[in-house]
C-alpha cells in the first residue's frame, strides 16, 4: 500500500504506473490504460484507505524490515539461518521488492533510475539501507 500511495498520489507516479501497465499486455489493454487510469486511481486510493491509513502501513512494514534485519545482523546468508534458501527468503524478497527496487525487476516495474516521486525515492532509499533491504538486493 505504501508503493500504491506514492505512485497513485503523484503525477510522476501516475506516469510510471501507466508505463508499467502497458508492459507485456495486448494492444487493447495498452489502449485502455490511459482512459481507465482515473477510475483505477480513485478505486485503489479509496479502497486501500489511502492516504489515511499510510502511517499504520509504514509502521507494519518497518516492523517486518526490523525483524528481518535483526535476523540477518549476525552474518547469516538467509533469514532462517539455514544453509540453503527457504520459502521465507523467497517470500520476503517477493513482497519487499517494490520498496527496494532491485535492478532485475526494472523491465516490469519501476526502477531506481526512473524519475521517482521524491517521497517514494526517500522510502526506497531508507529500505535499501537496512540489512533486510540489502538482502533483497542480493537475492
Amino acid at each position: 500500500r505504501i508503493v500504491y500511495h506514492h505512485l497513485f498520489s503523484t503525477d510522476r507516479g501516475g506516469v510510471l504506473l501507466r508505463r508499467i501497465w502497458k508492459v507485456d499486455v495486448s494492444s487493447l489493454e495498452q489502449l485502455l490504460t490511459d482512459p481507465l487510469y482515473p477510475a483505477c486511481r480513485w478505486a485503489m486510493l479509496s479502497g486501500m484507505d489511502l492516504p489515511q491509513g499510510l502511517p499504520g502501513f509504514i509502521g507494519t512494514v518497518d516492523e517486518v524490515f526490523s525483524r528481518v534485519s535483526a535476523s540477518l545482523k549476525d552474518g547469516r546468508k538467509y533469514i532462517c539461518g539455514s544453509p540453503d534458501m527457504t520459502a521465507a527468503d523467497i517470500t520476503f524478497a517477493a513482497l519487499a521488492y517494490p520498496l527496494v527496487l532491485p535492478e532485475e525487476k526494472a523491465a516490469v516495474f519501476v526502477s531506481w533510475d526512473d524519475e521517482l516521486p521524491e517521497g517514494f525515492r526517500t522510502e526506497v532509499r531508507r529500505r535499501r539501507e537496512t540489512p533486510a533491504g540489502q538482502f533483497v538486493l542480493r537475492l
